[in-house]
């Protein structure tokens, strides 16, 4: 998917893998870190990342919280701050 935008957190619509990578760097946290932040493994993490994996609610609603943006940023619903 080409992105307009070169930050996939500013584009509403972009793919969950993108933003939890995307938020995941912007806040130099490592993939264990933000799986350990969220009670999910780092494999689990790294598969949503690429896309392999999509998230359940809980782990939407656990991303959200540890990456200090709202649930529908992670969806891609709305961008950070919005």
């Amino acid at each position: 998917m080409k992105l307009e935008c070169d930050d996939p957190t500013k584009v509403a619509g972009s793919s969950t893998s993108s933003l939890v990578g995307a938020l995941r760097l912007q806040r130099g946290l490592s993939v264990e870190t933000l799986a350990n932040l969220c009670h999910m493994s780092a494999s689990d993490v790294a598969c949503l990342e690429d896309g392999s994996l999509s998230p359940s609610a809980k782990q939407v609603h656990d991303l959200a919280q540890a990456l200090s943006v709202s649930p529908s940023v992670i969806l891609g619903l709305s961008t950070p701050g919005h």
